[in-house]
Order: structure tokens, then C-alpha cells, then sequence
């Protein structure tokens, strides 16, 4: 069975590089940052992705949008930092600069439950891991975790609410 931390770093970028190699939409805005529109999570943008690895790569994506979202809102001061080490894309509403909650793409796809508890428990240890490992100015992680608990933006959605349940028990 393919392991959470084995797609994340191994298939998951390979998956992304090659949504963004296929895509006319996908942009920049600035030097560094990344647009990815939500037209590009239709079935037939991401049929490169084999069906086994299809929820790991949506919480994936979800994950990797939320964590930068949720850094750009309430650390401001890190963003920065956090963004030049992660250079992590935006979700956005067609090419208007509007971002979405990530959450939205659970309504596009199956996800399969089991998968997702197993994925969101290797989500959040490598989150706690990378802000006990880099030194943030506001950004610890303890105020992460508690930014996204308060959060309302990360709780949306039935699939949001899982992340949450499984957020507190860390």
C-alpha cells in the first residue's frame, strides 16, 4: 500500500508539474507566485494520476492551499519566509485573482475516507514537524495549530471537519 509520505514526496510533485506542464490557464502572479484555476481539477486535467493515488493527491493539493492560506492570514509576518521555502500555488476562481477554499475540491471527486484519516495524520505530523524545525518569528507550532483549530475556512466542508477532529487529537 502506498504510503502518505512516499506520494506527498515522491509521485505528488511529479503529479503537479505535469498538471501545470498541460495547462494554459495555470499563471503568475508577481515573480513567485502561483495560480492554479479550480477548471484545471476537472477528471480529464488530472487522468495522468492513477485512480490509486487520486485521494492522496487531492488532499494533497487541499493541504498544500490551506497551509498557505492560513499562513498568509493570520503570519503575516512569516509569509514571506514560509512562501520562498514552499512556493506553494494558489487556488484561484477562473484568472481573477479571487482564491477559493480548497475544500471545494472534495465536491469534484470521490475521496475516499479511509485514505484521507491516513493522509490528514501524515499532513498534520509533517506540518508540526516543519514549523518545530524552522525558526519562525510568529509562526510556532503551537499558534499554527491553533490558527487552524480557529479557523473557519479550514472546518468547512465535511471533509474539513474531519481534518479538525483529527487536528485536536495532536
Amino acid at each position: 500500500m502506498l504510503k502518505p509520505e512516499d506520494y506527498y514526496y515522491d509521485q505528488f510533485p511529479l503529479h503537479m508539474a505535469e498538471l501545470i506542464k498541460n495547462s494554459k490557464t495555470v499563471h503568475e502572479h508577481g515573480r513567485t507566485e502561483l495560480s492554479i484555476p479550480i477548471d484545471n481539477f476537472r477528471i480529464d486535467k488530472i487522468k495522468h494520476i492513477p485512480v490509486q493515488e487520486k485521494t492522496f493527491f487531492i488532499c494533497s493539493i487541499i493541504y498544500t492551499f490551506l497551509i498557505d492560506q492560513v499562513i498568509y492570514t493570520h503570519f503575516k509576518t512569516d509569509y514571506g519566509k514560509f512562501h520562498s521555502m514552499t512556493m506553494y500555488p494558489k487556488l484561484e476562481l477562473g484568472i481573477t485573482g479571487v482564491n477559493l477554499n480548497p475544500w471545494i475540491l472534495t465536491k469534484y471527486f470521490g475521496v475516499n475516507e479511509m485514505q484521507f484519516g491516513i493522509f490528514t495524520n501524515f499532513f498534520i505530523q509533517d506540518v508540526k514537524d516543519f514549523f518545530i524545525k524552522n525558526n519562525f518569528q510568529e509562526a510556532t507550532w503551537k499558534d499554527v495549530k491553533n490558527a487552524m483549530l480557529q479557523d473557519n475556512d479550514m472546518g468547512a466542508d465535511y471533509f474539513g471537519k474531519k481534518f479538525i477532529e483529527l487536528l485536536k487529537l495532536q
